[in-house]
C-alpha cells in the first residue's frame, strides 16, 4: 500500500477539495431535510458523489466545463434508464444499458478528465436501477440533479475565488520536491554502484513525474495569467517555474557517463565525493524552498554554496595543473564537464533564491510567456478521434465493450439470485476496471485491501459500541456521525492521491452510514466485503477473457512513437550546427523525445503486472528501452558540446554522421510499421572513417599541445576526439537497436506460427 504523509495531506489542496465535496454532499442532505423532501436531498447528494471525480483542476474552462458535462451525462442516464425500466421490457433495458455504458466508457479515450466524466454517467445508470422511478418523478429527479450540479459548480467557483493560488502553489512545491529527489538520485547513482540499475529506473520514474507535473503547472500558470492578468505574485510563480524547468533541462542535457566515472573513481575519489555532496546541497536547498511555498512569510535563504563552490574550484585547478602535464586526458574533460554543470546549476539556484527573497513583497520584472505556451499539450476533442478508435484494435473500444458486457452480466446475476445491494458490485467494477489487465489487477488489489481494512475497522467500532458497551442508538449515532464527518473529506480528498487509503475511509464511512439505518450492522460489513470480492473476480476475469488488451500487442506502437520523437530531436540537433542557441523548437522536440521514452518505460512496467504468459519478448523490449535511454543521453551530450564549439569542420562531418544515424532510425520505424520498401542499406562508413582520420590528423599537427585550437579548423584535438567517440557510440546504439527490433519481430512471428 502506498504511504501517505497525513501532515502534508492536511495542508494540501486535495484535502480542501475533500472538505468541499463533503460539504456539498451534506448540504444537499440538509436541504432535503429542511424542505421535508429527503428523496430530493438524497438524489442531489448522490449526484455530487458521482460528478465530484470530474472536478480536476487545470484550465478553468475545461475544469468547470467537465463538471457541467458530467452533470448533463447524469441527467441523460437517469431519464433514459428510469423511463426504459418503467415502461420497457427486460431486454430493452439490457440493450439500453449496454449502449449507454459503451458510449460513456468510450469517451474516456479523450483523457483523464473525460474518463471521470464518463464515470458519472456510468454510476448513474446503476443508481437508477437501485432506485427506479416512474411518471413525473423521473423529471423531478432530473431537476434535482441539475440543481445539484449547478450548486457544486458554484462551490468550486467560490473556492477558486477564496483560494486562487493554493493549487498552483502545491504544484510548484511538488515540482521543486521532485527536482530535489532527481538531483539526489543523480548523486546516489555515482556513489552506489551496486544498486545503479535500480536507481536508473528511479531516475526515469522521477523524470516522467516531473514532465507530468510541469505540464500541469505550465497550463495552470498560463491560464491564470490570461484570466487574472500578469500580477506580481503570478509573475513570481512563473519566474520560479522557468528557473526550475531550466534546472531540469540542464540536468537532462548533461547526463553523467557512469562507466567513465567508475573508471577514474579511485584516482579522483575526493573530487567525486565533493561532487555528490554538492548535488546533495542543491537538493536540500530545493526541498527547503518547496517547504516554504505557501507559508506566506518573508524568509531570506542563507544558501552556503559559495564556499563549497570555491573549494571545488581550488580542487579542479590543482587537478588540471597536474593533468595538463603530458598528453590529453579523457578524465580531465570528464571532470571539467561535471564541474561546469554544477556551476550552471548553482546559478539557477541563486536565481530562484532572489525571487524567493521577494516572493510576497517587491515587484519583479515581467517575462513573455508565448514560447512557453508551446510546451502545453493541447487537448484534442475532435470527433475524428472517436471514429479512429472505433475498432477492436483500439484498447478503448475493447474496454467500453467489455464494461458494457460485465454490467449486463452483473445486473442479471443480481436480478436472478436476488443479491443484496447488487449495485455495490457494479460500483466497484466501474471504479477498478481499466483498459489494461495490469492496471485493473493493481486497482483491484488496492480496492480489496482498502475495503477489507475499512470494513475491519468499521466492524470493530460497531462491535465495541453495540455489543460490548451496549450503547443505545441515541448514543452511538453521535459516535458514528463524528467518525463519518472525519472520514468523508479524507476519503474524497485521497481519491486521486492514494486509491487504497481512500478506499479505507470511504468504506468506513459508508458502512457506518448503513449501520445507522440497518439494525444488523454486521451483515452490512459482510455484504460489503463479499460484494468487493465478487467485483474483483468479475473485473480481473473480464480483462483476461473478454477482448483482452495485452501490453506486448501495443508496445511496438510505443517504440515507433519513441523512434519518431528521436528523429525529430536529431533534426533539431542538426539545426543547432547553424544556430547554436537553444531554441523553443529544440526544447519542444527534446520534451517529446523524453516523454516518449517515459511512455516506453511505463508500458514495460505495465507488462510486468501481466501474467507471465503474456510477457512476450520482455528481455528484448527492456533492452530496446535501455538503448533508447542511452541514445537520448548521448544526443543531449552532443547538443551541449555543440553549444561550446562552432567549428565548420565539425558541422560538416557532424551533419553527415547524424543523417546516417537517422537513416537507420527510419529503417527501424519501417520494420515495426511493416512498410519496408527497400532492402536494408548498411551504414555508410565513409563519414565515420573521415572523423577518425581527421582526429588523428589534428593530434599529429598540434605538436603535443592538445589544449590549443587548430588555427585552420578552429577546434581542439580533444574536442574532435569527443565528437568522434560520441558519434561512433551513437552509431553503435542505433545498430544494436535495429538488431533487437529485428530479433523481437522474428521471435513474434515464430510465436504466431506455433
Amino acid at each position: 500500500m502506498k504511504r501517505t504523509n497525513f501532515l502534508e495531506f492536511f495542508k494540501s489542496y486535495a484535502f480542501v477539495i475533500g472538505i468541499l465535496k463533503s460539504f456539498a454532499i451534506l448540504s444537499c442532505l440538509f436541504a432535503g431535510w429542511l424542505f421535508n423532501n429527503l428523496s430530493a436531498g438524497l438524489t442531489a447528494a448522490t449526484t455530487i458523489i458521482v460528478i465530484a471525480p470530474s472536478d480536476i483542476p487545470g484550465n478553468r474552462k475545461h475544469h468547470l466545463g467537465g463538471i457541467a458535462i458530467a452533470t448533463l451525462f447524469v441527467v441523460i442516464s437517469s431519464i433514459t434508464i428510469n423511463y426504459v425500466h418503467a415502461y420497457g421490457s427486460l431486454w430493452q433495458l439490457l440493450l439500453t444499458m449496454s449502449i449507454l455504458i459503451f458510449c460513456d466508457a468510450y469517451i474516456s479515450l479523450y483523457g483523464a478528465r473525460a474518463a471521470m466524466v464518463s464515470i458519472a454517467g456510468i454510476f448513474t445508470i446503476t443508481l437508477a436501477l437501485a432506485r427506479p422511478l416512474t411518471g413525473i418523478s423521473i423529471l423531478y429527479n432530473a431537476l434535482y440533479i441539475l440543481i445539484a450540479g449547478i450548486w457544486y459548480i458554484f462551490l468550486v467557483r467560490v473556492l477558486m475565488w477564496i483560494r486562487p493560488r493554493q493549487y498552483s502553489e502545491q504544484l510548484l512545491a511538488k515540482c521543486m520536491s521532485l527536482m530535489a529527489k532527481y538531483l539526489h538520485t543523480r548523486a546516489v547513482l555515482i556513489s552506489d554502484v551496486k544498486n545503479r540499475d535500480a536507481n536508473k529506473q528511479v531516475l526515469l520514474f522521477l523524470q516522467t513525474a516531473l514532465n507530468d507535473q510541469y505540464e500541469k503547472l505550465r497550463a495552470v500558470l498560463l491560464d491564470s495569467r490570461s484570466k487574472s492578468g500578469k500580477t506580481n505574485y503570478l509573475q513570481r510563480q512563473f519566474l520560479i517555474f522557468i528557473e526550475i524547468v531550466d534546472i531540469f533541462e540542464l540536468a537532462i542535457a548533461n547526463p553523467i557517463p557512469y562507466e567513465k566515472v567508475d573508471k577514474y573513481a579511485s584516482k579522483n575519489s575526493v573530487f567525486l565525493e565533493r561532487y555528490t555532496n554538492f548535488l546533495e546541497e542543491l537538493s536540500n536547498i530545493l526541498l527547503k524552498m518547496a517547504d516554504y511555498i505557501g507559508e506566506r512569510k518573508k524568509e531570506s535563504f542563507s544558501i552556503s554554496l559559495k564556499s563549497l563552490l570555491k573549494k571545488q574550484l581550488e580542487f579542479k585547478e590543482s587537478y588540471i595543473s597536474v593533468s595538463q602535464e603530458g598528453s590529453f586526458s579523457e578524465e580531465q574533460t570528464l571532470l571539467e564537464k561535471m564541474y561546469y554543470y554544477l556551476e550552471k546549476q548553482t546559478q539557477n539556484i541563486y536565481n530562484v533564491q532572489q525571487i524567493f527573497n521577494n516572493y510576497y513583497t517587491q515587484e519583479v520584472s515581467f517575462r513573455d510567456e508565448k514560447s512557453y505556451r508551446r510546451f502545453v499539450s493541447s487537448d484534442n476533442y475532435s470527433i475524428k478521434r472517436l471514429a479512429d478508435h472505433f475498432s477492436l484494435h483500439s484498447s478503448f473500444f475493447r474496454h467500453a465493450l467489455r464494461l458494457s458486457i460485465v454490467t449486463v452480466i452483473g445486473y442479471l446475476i443480481g436480478h436472478a439470485f436476488e443479491v443484496q445491494n447488487p449495485h455495490w458490485i457494479l460500483f466497484t467494477v466501474y471504479v477498478i476496471m481499466r483498459p489494461g489487465y495490469g492496471l485493473t489487477l493493481s486497482r483491484s488489489k488496492d480496492r480489496a485491501l482498502g475495503t477489507l481494512i475499512g470494513a475491519g475497522i468499521a466492524l470493530v467500532i460497531v462491535y465495541i459500541s453495540q455489543y460490548i458497551f451496549h450503547l443505545n442508538f441515541d448514543t452511538y449515532k453521535y459516535i458514528y456521525a463524528t467518525i463519518i464527518l472525519l472520514c468523508m473529506p479524507m476519503g474524497y480528498g485521497l481519491l486521486q492521491e492514494n486509491f487504497s487509503m481512500s478506499a479505507i475511509f470511504l468504506t468506513l464511512y459508508i458502512v457506518l452510514v448503513y449501520a445507522l439505518f440497518v439494525p444488523d450492522a454486521m451483515s452490512v460489513v459482510q455484504y460489503r466485503v463479499v460484494d468487493t470480492l465478487i467485483a474483483f473476480a468479475l473485473s480481473v476475469s473480464a480483462n483476461y477473457l473478454l477482448f483482452p488488451s495485452w501490453e506486448h500487442k501495443n508496445y511496438n506502437l510505443l517504440i515507433v512513437k519513441s523512434l519518431k520523437a528521436n528523429l525529430g530531436y536529431t533534426n533539431e540537433l542538426i539545426k543547432r550546427t547553424e544556430n547554436p542557441e537553444v531554441t523553443t523548437e529544440y526544447k519542444v522536440a527534446r520534451k517529446k523525445a523524453f516523454l516518449a521514452l517515459a511512455n516506453l518505460n511505463a508500458g514495460l512496467q505495465r507488462m510486468l503486472q501481466e501474467p507471465k504468459s503474456q510477457q512476450k519478448n520482455y528481455a528484448i523490449r527492456n533492452e530496446i528501452q535501455v538503448l533508447q535511454q542511452d541514445f537520448l543521453s548521448c544526443v543531449a551530450t552532443l547538443s551541449t558540446q555543440l553549444t561550446e564549439n562552432s567549428s565548420a569542420l565539425i558541422n560538416s562531418l557532424f551533419v553527415r554522421a547524424i543523417q546516417e544515424i537517422q537513416h537507420k532510425l527510419q529503417h527501424c520505424v519501417e520494420l515495426l510499421d511493416g512498410k519496408l520498401k527497400q532492402e536494408v542499406i548498411p551504414f555508410n562508413p565513409k563519414v565515420f572513417e573521415e572523423l577518425k582520420e581527421k582526429t588523428l590528423e589534428l593530434f599529429s599537427n598540434t605538436e603535443g599541445n592538445f589544449a590549443e585550437k587548430n588555427s585552420q579548423e578552429n577546434i581542439r584535438p580533444q574536442e574532435m576526439l569527443f565528437f568522434t567517440e560520441q558519434l561512433s557510440y551513437l552509431r553503435e546504439l542505433t545498430e544494436n537497436l535495429e538488431q533487437n527490433i529485428e530479433k523481437m519481430l522474428y521471435s513474434k512471428e515464430a510465436i504466431q506460427k506455433e
